[in-house]
């Protein structure tokens, strides 16, 4: 019985603005941020061929893929956050 928890990480960032809604104060008005972002992976199993959890460059490519559609966006206008 295989026990050890394997964990993968991987960071990328990107730049944004925001206004936040409902909020009396500097922040109400339209401003931006740069966000870093950690995603991690974890399993029990490594692949047999490779003894990989998860390729490097698919967990990187799935998360540039979903930081596209954030960078250099007003995230008031952008699901899921224009709700």
């Amino acid at each position: 019985m295989n026990t050890h928890l394997w964990r993968l990480t991987v960071r990328d960032d990107f730049a944004a603005a925001h206004a936040l809604r409902h909020y009396e104060g500097k922040c109400e008005r339209l401003h931006g941020h740069n966000f870093a972002v950690e995603l991690t992976v974890e399993g029990q199993n490594l692949t047999q061929d490779t003894e990989m959890l998860l390729d490097f460059k698919v967990l990187k490519t799935g998360l540039k893929r979903v930081l596209e559609t954030l960078d250099h966006r007003l995230l008031n206008e952008t699901p899921p956050f224009d709700r």
